[in-house]
């Protein structure tokens, strides 16, 4: 379901209405630059927060286009910017997405999303993997790619849908946005992360299967001198309150059935 809004200030205030897909790692508290907390308060007040505005973010703006252009060169793939829309999922118009661009490949529509960074992003961080998961299941579409210019190198990863994922985030988002009406704090959200730098998520790429592999087992040999963080929350409630949005999201069920586990 599109959106429409007539300027940016309306596109601003629309977004106040929902989770849009650069805050879903917000709600799966895997985010390095606001809290859930913070996040859920923002929507509590429906005041849209101050607008973030410096030199990069402000040349990542002017380099949005170009560099769907550069995507289009490289992939063959047409093209199309989207500017500042608002998708809403059909199922929950709560859950919302704004991508970049759309792309057409062999026929079927994809997601295109632009990032600028001054990090050396070898693989695609986990935070941009769950903003594009959520914009699929938002527009329904089976495939999306990340152009990227870190430290202006351009690079292109590839993104699938996940439903497992996606079943997850919903239930997350549905729970946090209830919290919102309510007005009532979200409980926390178990998270598992290596301490440190956090954790990024490659997309297919040679070697990749392997490199996880190896992950894994120094995670293993190492968790005692490292560490890991992680926040529980009650398995109990947490079961109850997931009964719960069941019956009152019957939409879920579809997904829980989709996806295989929940």
């Amino acid at each position: 379901m599109l959106i429409e809004t007539a300027n940016q200030d309306e596109w601003l205030a629309e977004r106040m209405k929902g989770i849009g897909a650069s805050e879903a790692p917000i709600v799966m508290g895997v985010s390095r630059y606001k809290s859930r907390d913070q996040l859920w308060a923002e929507k509590v007040s429906g005041v849209v927060p101050p607008q973030l505005s410096n030199n990069a973010i402000d040349l990542g703006h002017l380099l949005e286009i170009p560099l769907l252009d550069f995507y289009s060169k490289q992939t063959g793939h047409q093209v199309v910017h989207e500017g500042q829309v608002i998708y809403a999922s059909d199922q929950f118009d709560f859950i919302r997405a704004s991508p970049d661009g759309r792309g057409v490949s062999y026929g079927a529509p994809g997601i295109i999303e632009v990032k600028t960074t001054t990090q050396n992003w070898t693989s695609l961080p986990y935070h941009v993997w769950i903003q594009v998961q959520q914009q699929l299941f938002v527009r329904e579409e089976e495939w999306a790619d990340v152009i990227a210019l870190t430290q202006n190198r351009p690079r292109i990863w590839s993104v699938s849908r996940d439903e497992t994922f996606i079943a997850k985030l919903v239930q997350e988002e549905i729970s946090f946005w209830e919290s919102v009406q309510e007005r009532t704090r979200p409980e926390p959200i178990s998270i598992v992360q290596e301490a440190g730098d956090g954790v990024e998520l490659p997309k297919p790429m040679t070697g990749v299967i392997a490199e996880l592999v190896q992950v894994k087992e120094r995670i293993k040999d190492h968790r005692h001198t490292r560490g890991t963080c992680v926040v529980h929350s009650s398995p109990t409630s947490s079961r109850s309150r997931r009964s719960a949005r069941t019956q009152r999201w019957p939409a879920i069920r579809n997904l829980s059935s989709a996806s295989g586990q929940c």
